[in-house]
């Protein structure tokens, strides 16, 4: 068991590792590319991305996962199930987001620049959700050398568009440069996903469809929907609530400042603790061993040390780092209010990891309803009092650490010893 972890968390943490980076380069190079404004915008569709990627997999990919590795079904014609019919429903969801473009940009997002983009979105999602479902697969068999591989490839046809490619159309307006950017993932996504059918074996590429299986899956995938789509939902809402409530004129600029310089930095060291979470999964499925507890407290106690380092960085650092990438200092105040509050925000995966390994997914469903509504509803007080874009820092440090509080509580309800 520990020997399959170690070997599964290093190819996840240097895939990871890898990956955010060409990710922070990415970002680098695309903000510099597009401007203040462009980043504004982009960062104002991106919660509209997230919420459409969520309905799309319909909480499938984890529930895939986990079923292929503890279930002696057959996991290709449980992945081939689900191709057959998240296609069909991928399909039609993409019309239904051309039909309400305007809908979504005009009177949600309020701007008509979002329209693009929104459009774009609506093509990306299908492919999106084909690699993903691909990926799942892998990972509930414990191979995880092809994900690693395909997320890399992935990343670096993002970095060649990014870096030689985007120049040519910074001459067009900013919602065509927008959705230039996301149409670009079709490309990305469906190279990642032909490098990831190379490693299936050619006798397990027949699709096949089983209702039995579908109907197995969705009783797991339904409440990892219901989850993921409210904290996308949530997601979001934030931006339409600031622009609602907010006095500011420069509200959207705070915006792009903080969820576009701020959270990426933030976020970087999350690939250590996701990596650790899905090479986590196959193993606590399978096992009943006593001397999981004993593994998962290692884990924590791992991640608090990796938290009190990245905080250290962040506060005596920040700034440098900041200039170091972006070339500018802005956001520096958030990130130091916002990494104090790090190991509650990094050590959630572990656990959302660990309530999907006990069959418990719908404590995943209840955390993030908990954390949606503690979060939208902080935030609205606060901007109330007139705390402009701070609303959404102190809505996200509450948010945090009563999730962590509550997780803690039905951990122990579980009788799952980690402290």
């Amino acid at each position: 068991m520990k020997k399959k972890f170690i070997t599964s968390s290093f190819l996840l943490l240097i895939g990871g590792l890898i990956t955010k980076l060409l990710g922070m380069i990415i970002k680098i190079i695309i903000s510099s590319r597009i401007g203040i404004n462009g980043l504004a915008l982009y960062m104002l569709v991106l919660p509209t991305f997230s919420l459409l990627i969520t309905v799309s997999q319909a909480g499938v990919p984890l529930a895939l996962s986990k079923l292929v590795a503890s279930s002696n079904k057959r996991p290709h014609e449980l992945y081939s199930t689900l191709l057959l019919f998240l296609g069909v429903y991928n399909i039609i969801l993409l019309f239904l987001v051309l039909i309400s473009a305007n809908f979504i940009s005009t009177n949600l997002l309020h701007n008509n620049s979002c329209y693009l983009p929104v459009i774009g979105i609506a093509f990306v999602i299908p492919f999106t959700t084909l690699s993903s479902i691909i990926r799942s697969y892998f990972i509930g068999i414990g191979n995880m050398l092809p994900p690693v591989i395909s997320n890399l490839i992935e990343n670096f046809i993002r970095f060649i568009f990014a870096y030689y490619l985007l120049g040519f159309f910074t001459d067009y307006s900013t919602s065509i440069i927008v959705f230039i950017i996301i149409i670009f993932n079709i490309v990305s996504e469906l190279i990642s996903t032909l490098f990831l059918l190379i490693f299936i074996p050619k006798r397990k590429r027949r699709i096949t469809f089983n209702n039995s299986y579908l109907k197995e899956v969705m009783c797991l995938a339904i409440p990892n929907l219901f989850s993921s789509f409210i904290g996308s939902f949530t997601y979001f809402l934030e931006p339409t609530i600031l622009l609602l409530l907010s006095s500011s004129n420069n509200i959207s600029i705070d915006y792009g400042i903080l969820t576009g310089y701020v959270y990426p930095l933030l976020l970087l060291p999350t690939f250590f603790v996701n990596a650790t979470a899905q090479a986590l999964l196959p193993i606590l499925s399978n096992s009943n061993n006593k001397n999981t507890n004993k593994l998962l407290r290692f884990i924590i106690f791992i991640i608090l040390l990796f938290s009190i380092g990245t905080t250290f960085v962040f506060l005596l650092f920040g700034d440098k780092l900041l200039l170091f990438i972006y070339h500018n200092y802005f956001g520096f105040k958030y990130l130091r209010i916002l990494s104090l509050f790090s190991f509650f925000l990094y050590i959630q995966p572990i656990f959302s990891i660990i309530f999907l390994s006990i069959g418990k997914t719908k404590y995943i469903f209840y955390t993030t309803l908990v954390s949606s509504f503690i979060r939208l509803s902080t935030m609205i007080i606060f901007l109330l009092f007139d705390f402009e874009i701070y609303s959404l820092i102190y809505s996200f440090l509450i948010n945090v650490f009563c999730t962590f509080i509550y997780q803690i509580y039905l951990i122990k309800k579980e009788d799952i010893l980690l402290f």
